[in-house]
């Protein structure tokens, strides 16, 4: 069992839409660091419409938050907005 999650765990890792998500949070932050989940989600649907559309099929996940998660690659934080609400920002593990 262990090594199954292993292998499961290094397939997500080396995905496509895992790779682009790295990109994104490489190549497009604030200046702390924190990449908007909103708007790799965005570029995730143009670049791979059909990995964020299977997402649950192709990767277990539901969102791309449990994905980011999931992975083990990425810090994911809820950032509180004014209005009561948040969003979600994430950045690559160093």
């Amino acid at each position: 069992k262990e090594y199954r999650n292993l292998s499961e765990q290094i397939w997500l890792q080396a995905s496509p839409l895992v790779s682009l998500l790295r990109d994104v949070a490489s190549q497009i932050h604030r200046k702390d660091g924190w990449s908007y989940l909103a708007h790799a989600g965005n570029l995730a649907n143009k670049e791979l419409p059909e990995e964020v559309k299977n997402l649950n099929e192709r990767y277990g996940f539901k969102t791309l938050k449990k994905l980011l998660v999931g992975s083990g690659m990425f810090d994911v934080f809820d950032e509180p907005l004014p209005d009561g609400q948040f969003r979600t920002l994430y950045k690559n593990k160093e």
